[in-house]
């Protein structure tokens, strides 16, 4: 999910709770958010990086 780039700018630095209520609804399944943000975030990284 290209949207794992967009957090917040004070506080903790992650994507907010639409990130992850819309990651639900397309059916990812995860139970930690800052793990299933990191792993996105990895995946996102490669993609763009080539």
């Amino acid at each position: 999910m290209l949207s794992v780039l967009v957090v917040y700018k004070n506080g903790p630095q992650m994507p907010g709770t639409g990130f992850f209520e819309l990651a639900k609804e397309l059916g990812h399944g995860f139970v930690n958010e800052e793990e299933f943000w990191v792993r996105e975030f990895e995946k996102v990284l490669s993609v763009h990086q080539k």
